[in-house]
């Protein structure tokens, strides 16, 4: 048992002075992340945050194995209470995104506010940037395994998005969709 204390009180000296660590990095780049409590974080996650961007990740949130969040250089990534990222889910922020409280994200989700730039055709795509946008997800929504979100889409409170399904338009409240592109296939309300 007293070995026990031991090992625990060393764990918590190296989760501190790593904490005290990230927070003066943090302050350098202008850069705030804000974690709520009882945040639980499985191995393997990713984190990326770039200068004077903003994070927020509220209270009692999950973020299962091999989620990778990217959180660009200005950008604002804000996630609600009781969100559960079930695992391998990947965020890419540039601008803006909302994830709304008691959301569930299903295992291999993509959501980005970004897109590659590609409609000058004398350069090469990779040279032309990128077109960003902004994605609000509601409170209460279900996002099934494998889907996709892209930028400047909004989806409303309890909705449901169906496994394996690219949201590229705005999706009303209380609805299931589900395709590619995913359309409306069910009014809940």
């Amino acid at each position: 048992m007293q070995m026990l204390k031991l090992m625990r009180s060393h764990i918590f000296f190296i989760k501190l002075r790593f904490k005290i660590k990230l927070q003066n990095a943090l302050n350098k780049c202008n850069t705030q992340l804000l974690i709520g409590k009882n945040v639980q974080v499985h191995s393997n996650i990713w984190l990326r945050i770039g200068q004077n961007s903003i994070l927020k990740i509220g209270d009692n949130s999950f973020f299962g194995n091999g989620c990778r969040i990217e959180c660009s250089s200005g950008a604002n990534l804000s996630i609600g209470n009781n969100v559960n990222f079930t695992g391998y889910d990947f965020i890419a922020c540039m601008k803006s995104v909302k994830i709304g409280s008691n959301s569930l994200i299903g295992e291999f989700t993509s959501i980005r506010d970004s897109n590659h730039s590609f409609t000058d055709l004398d350069s090469l795509i990779n040279s032309q940037g990128y077109t960003m946008g902004e994605i609000e997800i509601s409170e209460d929504v279900w996002i099934g395994r494998g889907s996709i979100v892209l930028p400047n889409v909004s989806i409303g409170t309890h909705s449901v998005i169906g496994a394996n399904s690219v949201v590229n338009t705005d999706v009303a409240q209380f609805s299931v969709v589900a395709g590619v592109p995913a359309r409306e296939i069910k009014k809940l309300k």
